[in-house]
């Protein structure tokens, strides 16, 4: 494992045990996962993606892909520190609530209830 790898995966954990989540459990069987078609974005343990539900469109002026996940029992702030804490040290810096930039790209987080659970939408656009 490469150092950059080794200190991602120590972030990922320490992130973990920050909102909660048995970075043990994280740390242990889990290898980190990332969503399909953002797939510099971590996807959360506890969340699943709906991969049927993602969109990528290739523009000239950039990419814009959606992606969606849901999880039946995290709360919405776990979810939100979970990314709060995670992408800045994948070089997203945070703007607004839910919203990070890096490079030309801005990527807004939106975390909703569904069916007794939570939905979190993930939108990449164009700076």
């Amino acid at each position: 494992m490469s150092r950059q790898g080794f200190l991602f995966l120590l972030m990922l954990v320490f992130g973990l045990a920050a909102t909660g989540i048995s970075p043990v459990r994280a740390a242990g069987d889990e290898v980190p996962r990332f969503l399909t078609v953002l797939q510099d974005v971590p996807l959360m343990p506890g969340l699943e993606e709906l991969i049927d539900e993602s969109v990528v469109f290739d523009k000239p002026s950039g990419r814009i892909a959606e992606s969606m996940a849901v999880s039946g029992s995290l709360p919405e702030g776990a979810i939100s520190r979970f990314y709060s804490l995670t992408l800045p040290q994948l070089g997203w810096a945070p703007t607004e609530r839910g919203s990070y930039v890096r490079k030309d790209e801005e990527l807004k987080i939106v975390v909703a209830p569904r069916d007794g659970g939570r939905v979190v939408r993930f939108t990449l656009t164009p700076r």
